[in-house]
């Protein structure tokens, strides 16, 4: 008797597990092959991208990557944060969690999509899930008129994304152009 065991395949985003998420895309004016490398190939980071004060690869397998990154904070006032995250980096998709992630939440997710829409234009979707650390995220994100805890969470996020993708379409359109 031959018994098969088969892991369930189900994407982070897809997870009911999360209570929140956000999901932001951009064009790339380069293929998908090159906007894949771009994200997968984490030492290069620290240098394109200003928000990154240090990261420390701990494994790289070319599949498996971990790291500990530290990031300059979105919230007024706070110190930087570090995180680290853990990525699951397969073709055309690299997905990520983070088992030390932002003291206001409690889990946080991810992925990073990627489709070719032309010779060398490629669409990028990065989602972001989430649960909440209820105490420190109404600490650091006090519901006030602008908007509730989860609302700015929210904002943080997304814009992290938005600014994220902006910064990369530039870094590649920079790079295409020569």
């Amino acid at each position: 008797m031959t018994t098969t065991i088969e892991a369930a395949t189900i994407a982070i985003d897809q997870s009911e597990c999360f209570e929140y998420s956000c999901r932001e895309e951009a064009v790339f004016p380069v293929s998908q092959e090159r906007a894949y490398e771009a994200l997968f190939d984490l030492t290069q980071w620290q240098r394109l991208l200003p928000h990154i004060l240090q990261l420390d690869v701990a494994y790289d397998d070319g599949r498996y990557q971990e790291f500990y990154m530290t990031v300059a904070s979105e919230a007024e006032g706070q110190p930087p944060l570090t995180v680290r995250s853990v990525r699951n980096c397969g073709p055309n998709v690299i997905e990520f969690f983070q088992p030390v992630p932002p003291k206001f939440l409690r889990h946080h997710g991810g992925i990073w999509r990627f489709s070719q829409v032309g010779e060398s234009t490629t669409h990028v979707e990065i989602t972001h899930v989430w649960n909440l650390d209820e105490d420190v995220a109404n600490e650091v994100f006090p519901s006030d008129a602008d908007g509730t805890t989860q609302e700015k969470v929210h904002a943080t996020l997304a814009g992290h994304s938005r600014i994220t993708l902006q910064t990369w379409r530039t870094i590649l359109e920079r790079e295409a152009k020569g």
